[in-house]
């Protein structure tokens, strides 16, 4: 989903020269676009069979990137009230260029298109590491988006395949949504409005919950292979939304700790190297997100 930018060109020259949208909007994450409440054995195996494209979510990903470099441009003519007036629309489309990157570590590639753009973004993530190589995260993201997994031909038959894809999957797209800088209202809004930690905990318990019931129908029950090729994809569906409640908990509330229940716990230590690594990295950027804003209070 693709939301307007604010009409007229972006001519502005300081922060206070932008013309700014203070109507109430609407602002999806990428990683609440992937994220279902209360899902059925059904909703679990369609969202397996159905994930989104990967070079949608990178190019809104690097949009929100964008506007954060195009904010910081501006800081540069602008007092230091200005930016106290418009820190939140930084704040805003920095946590959703950081979301985006989550979401892209964490959706399995399903073509060779998706391999590349899974790759490309995290070249911009390692790009946007202080120290570079030094950064004890360097490696940490080499291992979530599968950098370290590739060898040189399968990237070149990749990038080809990008190359030579359709501009957009319809049928592979997500609910997410993109923003300028100049939508104060909706992105003050999408701010305040984080779900709590309770919210995101229960949460990755109900769907842990429901991989393991999955899993104990796969190893238990006399399945067909119909009914058994159904049940796995439910079972990695309720997985894939338990890491996705995780991510959201460990970048929205770094403070609490999700492995104090035995089950998510049990059920981290069993995830892949690219999942742990991810969680890792939601913690972290979490922790950097939480000190900015803590820096500069809206």
């Amino acid at each position: 989903m693709t939301i307007q930018q604010p009409r007229g060109p972006n001519t502005a020259l300081t922060l206070s020269s932008l013309t700014i949208d203070d109507r109430p909007g609407l602002v999806v994450d990428e990683l609440e676009a992937l994220a279902f409440h209360e899902p059925t054995r059904a909703d679990y195996a369609a969202f397996a069979a159905n994930l989104p494209a990967i070079p949608a979510l990178t190019r809104r990903t690097k949009h929100h990137a964008d506007q954060a470099v195009r904010f910081i441009t501006l800081v540069g003519a602008s007092s230091r009230e200005q930016f106290n007036n418009h820190a939140l629309q930084l704040f805003a489309v920095a946590r959703l260029n950081v979301v985006g990157s989550l979401a892209v570590a964490l959706v399995p590639a399903r073509t060779a298109a998706d391999r590349h753009a899974k790759r490309e973004q995290c070249h911009a993530v390692l790009g946007a590491l202080e120290d570079g190589v030094e950064n004890e995260l360097y490696e940490v993201a080499r291992i979530a988006f599968g950098l370290d997994r590739a060898d040189a031909a399968e990237i070149a038959s990749d990038a080809i395949a990008y190359a030579g894809r359709k501009a957009d999957d319809a049928a592979r797209e997500s609910g997410a949504t993109t923003h300028g800088i100049e939508q104060r209202a909706a992105l003050a809004q999408y701010l305040i409005g984080q779900p709590d930690a309770g919210t995101l905990l229960k949460q990755a318990l109900r769907h842990r919950e429901m991989e393991e019931r999955f899993a104990v129908s796969l190893n238990g029950d006399d399945l067909g292979p119909e009914e058994h090729d159904r049940t796995e994809a439910a079972r990695f569906g309720a997985h894939l939304q338990m890491i996705i409640a995780l991510a959201r908990l460990r970048l929205t509330n770094p403070e609490i700790d999700p492995g104090k229940q035995p089950s998510l716990k049990k059920a981290v230590a069993e995830a892949s190297a690219p999942e742990q690594a991810a969680l890792l990295l939601a913690l972290e950027q979490g922790r950097h997100l939480e000190a900015m804003m803590a820096k500069h209070p809206f």
